[in-house]
């Protein structure tokens, strides 16, 4: 078995020899490894730190672009540009942890219907290591205490409610990236999104539950710099729509079409907005809530739309005195109901 770490590269010198050397330290015997670095016409200050990748090892390939052909093209590039038959597509301001590799390709030998495994990845912010991102699933699925398996198309189900897969701490195989055809230029940020739902509507994907990567967070990546403009919005829609549509396909039978994908829509996107509330994250509620408006205009979604916004524009702290209120009430009539009960 070959496995390919394929590192896309746009203006990250400061963290590329990290993310190469620690692809390089995947010893695992049986495996051969490739390092493929693909530079999406990065500025001059970036290929010193290009040459001393290219010169650290055998296995290390640097292919530069002429001109820059956008993010999620580059991804399909460097993927192309590999050879193995399992592939993780890490980031450049990302690094893989010891012993991924070798994980991971263990639930690939063992079932030849897997097409994507998975586990935990840990934030880096700055110099420090925040929480783990990466979350279990209810539902249909295999699971125990070290890892959950997704039949099809279970985890097209779960997937549209986000499940927080990074690309450093994901493998997938090329057979199945093939079919699918890649990465989906329109979805922007979100194509990794659209791609993780529309490997589980043909195959097996296997949840670890283990940390096999470490994202970084910054203000100069890319995923960053597009969520802080309000193509964030455009991107979200098309992924989220071609994920509805394929929902449709997997549908319970006897169930009706309108109100089940709409069910799975509402869901992941109020919890969207639940979340990034609570964070607190005011600015991407307030465009997830436009989001949503957009998908469902009604009367109900556009009052709760106007409730956002105006929570988005309150001091912190007048807006955890009305989370209060709203729990008391909600805690009264509770009460009432046990007492008529």
């Amino acid at each position: 078995m070959k496995v390919s770490i394929c590192i896309p590269h746009f203006n990250q010198h400061e963290y590329l020899e990290r993310a190469v050397e620690s692809a390089l330290r995947q010893a695992c015997d049986g495996i051969e490894l490739e390092i493929v670095v693909c530079d999406n016409a990065s500025p001059n200050c970036c290929q010193e730190a290009l040459a001393r990748c290219e010169g650290m090892d055998d296995r290390v390939r640097v292919i530069r672009n002429t001109y820059n052909i956008g993010m999620v093209a580059n991804w399909n590039k460097t993927v192309r540009e590999s050879t193995g038959d399992i592939i993780c597509l890490l980031s450049a301001d990302d690094e893989l942890l010891p012993g991924a590799v070798e994980k991971v390709c263990h639930e690939f030998e063992a079932d030849p219907e897997v097409v994507l495994v998975y586990g935990g990845s840990k934030v880096v912010v700055g110099s420090e290591t925040q929480k783990r991102l990466g979350r279990r699933f209810p539902g249909p699925v295999e699971r125990n205490y070290e890892r959950q398996i997704f039949r099809p198309p279970s985890f097209l189900e779960v997937n549209i409610s986000k499940p927080q897969i990074q690309l450093c701490s994901a493998f997938f195989k090329r057979a199945a990236y093939e079919i699918v055809g890649g990465f989906k230029g329109e979805a922007g940020t979100q194509a990794d999104w659209l791609f993780w739902g529309e490997l589980g509507a043909i195959g097996t994907v296997v949840r670890l539950d283990a940390t096999l990567g470490l994202y970084r967070v910054h203000d100069r990546s890319q995923s960053f710099e597009s969520a802080l403009s309000f193509k964030w919005i455009l991107y979200h829609y098309c992924a989220e729509d071609y994920l509805l549509r394929l929902l449709r396909n997997v549908e319970p039978q006897g169930a009706d079409s309108s109100s089940f994908l709409n069910a799975r829509a509402r869901e992941a996107s109020l919890s969207s907005i639940k979340n990034c509330l609570q964070s607190p994250r005011r600015r991407f509620a307030l465009r997830q809530m436009l989001l949503v408006y957009s998908l469902w205009p009604s009367t109900r979604m556009f009052i709760f739309g106007c409730a956002v916004a105006l929570l988005s524009f309150m001091p912190s702290r007048i807006v955890a005195c009305l989370r209060w209120l709203a729990r008391s009430i909600k805690g009264m009539k509770r009460k009432r109901a046990e007492i008529k009960t």
